[in-house]
């Protein structure tokens, strides 16, 4: 159901993305959208906000499903559950064996009778409602209060300035001393190569079957006037589309083979010398290891070719 609600609303090529954010019909999904799994009931909901309430209805669908091939046992009686790979395995065969996502849309959406419809409209005089009852009881309060009882509380309210301005005891808090550190860590293994002329570093851990890939470009020769819109660049390049592929098919594209990809602006500073540092623009993503391929060509398509 995870994966499903993430196919039905994530990224602009899900369905509810084209058919309700694509038009403008909202300008946004509601808050708490997707599934949830926390209640003993779970539940999808799907809504929008931003609604002209004189040309659309707001509304948000809320699915509850009660089946029972959806609930799993606590992960205390068995770490079946952690086998990811087996998971993935038995998640295959059954989309190969038929429209196994296609079926369960028609199971716990379609054709499920628990759905709850909620219409919710801003009241325009919410905040002066609001003052004026404050203000009654306020008044309704201090109007039964006696001149004994108003200096109890002001001697309270002088008490508790006073343990709030004091030094905090922190004797009694938990703390970590150098001998608490085990002095036999081994240091992450890194190793070093030149590829086109590029330093790269590579470092081999159990990930699970991930590959987790993050390349640095410097900036120094980007004038400092240009800097300040970096954070912009890097926000609107990640949404644009490349080569001969709109926004739409290379977002496709890299969701089906990556778990995203992202960039964003970068500075470290020198291990050794606190007076130099680096400046960069940093891209990462990750994906399984038997989409590198993959990645690596949905990285050039989106950052090496001519962007629109």
């Amino acid at each position: 159901m995870v994966i499903l609600s993430s196919l039905l609303i994530s990224g602009p090529n899900s369905p509810f993305y084209q058919s309700l954010i694509a038009p403008n019909i909202g300008s946004d999904y509601s808050p708490g959208v997707g599934y949830d799994n926390g209640t003993r009931d779970a539940s999808y909901s799907i809504g929008l906000q931003g609604i002209k309430k004189d040309d659309y209805p707001m509304q948000l669908w809320t699915c509850t499903d009660h089946g029972d091939n959806v609930n799993v046992e606590p992960w205390c009686r068995s770490i079946r559950y952690l086998l990811i790979n087996d998971r993935l395995q038995l998640f295959k065969e059954k989309l190969a064996n038929g429209p196994f996502l296609q079926d369960k849309v028609k199971e716990c959406f379609k054709d499920n009778p628990h759905y709850l419809t909620l219409v919710m409209n801003p009241d325009p005089g919410y905040e002066t409602e609001q003052n004026r009852k404050e203000q009654e009881k306020l008044k309704s309060k201090v109007s039964c209060l006696s001149e004994e009882d108003k200096t109890i509380i002001y001697q309270k309210g002088i008490e508790l300035a006073e343990q709030q301005n004091a030094i905090e005891d922190v004797s009694c808090l938990p703390k970590m001393v150098t001998s608490d550190i085990d002095p036999s860590v081994k240091p992450v293994t890194l190793e070093h190569y030149i590829s086109a002329g590029v330093p790269v570093q590579y470092c081999e851990q159990p990930t699970n079957g991930i590959t987790y890939f993050r390349a640095i470009s410097s900036i120094t020769d980007t004038p400092d006037a240009l800097r300040q819109y970096l954070p912009l660049f890097c926000f609107i390049l990640t949404k644009m589309g490349a080569g001969n592929l709109n926004y739409l098919k290379l977002s496709q594209l890299m969701e089906m083979r990556t778990g995203g990809m992202s960039l964003s602006t970068h500075i470290s500073s020198h291990h050794s010398d606190m007076k130099a540092f680096e400046q960069g623009l940093e891209f990462s993503s990750h994906c399984l290891d038997k989409n590198l391929p993959h990645m690596y060509f949905t990285c050039g398509r989106k950052y090496l070719p001519d962007l629109h």
